[in-house]
């Protein structure tokens, strides 16, 4: 129940304000830092941003997890690693770009050591996948291997849990319920 109210849904805009990606996001702190997968918010090839000021909508899913999630913030690129497919980026306002409250109350995930997931082993995906009409939606496998990323010194989990276009960016949690990874759609 944690992960799944410490996922948030993304929504990248372009510089008019109009959304034109969308994917998925885990809180890892109370001041509201989140990661998600750079291709969520910008271009892996160019390394760009999906707006000028490197700013993104995050919704969070009421405490029943059966609607679609508010849109309640704005949240600002602190880091993006392109080659790794990572970004963090931290809620800085309001949606409506007013100053945040003392205490945002955010669910964070707990993180998980990642280096200790092995084959076999349960995985559970977390998202905003297209597919699930907009609200979060829980899916889970084994992990089925691993692949050696080379020129990014990365190791990627396999696994046999469904993620579609949505659930990048999102929370990959062990049977703890602890982060161990972030689904990438390939």
């Amino acid at each position: 129940r944690t992960a799944l109210l410490g996922s948030v849904m993304i929504l990248a805009p372009d510089d008019t304000g109009r959304p034109v990606t969308s994917g998925s996001g885990t809180i890892l702190t109370p001041q509201g830092h989140i990661l998600t997968n750079f291709h969520v918010i910008g271009d892996t090839a160019t390394g760009k941003y999906e707006n000028k000021k490197g700013l993104y909508f995050v919704g969070i899913s009421s405490p029943e997890l059966n609607t679609k999630p508010d849109i309640l913030y704005l949240a600002q690129v602190v880091k993006g690693a392109k080659n790794l497919d990572l970004a963090l980026l931290r809620i800085v306002a309001m949606k409506d770009g007013s100053k945040l409250p003392a205490d945002l109350k955010l669910t964070m995930v707990p993180v998980g050591d990642s280096d200790t997931v092995q084959i076999g082993v349960d995985i559970s995906v977390i998202g905003f996948p297209t597919l699930g009409d907009g609200t979060v939606t829980f899916t889970k496998g084994s992990v089925s291997g691993f692949v050696e990323d080379t020129e990014s010194t990365v190791t990627w989990i396999k696994t046999d849990t469904e993620i579609i276009p949505g659930n990048s960016g999102g929370t990959a949690i062990n049977n703890k319920g602890e982060l161990v990874g972030i689904p990438t759609q390939v």
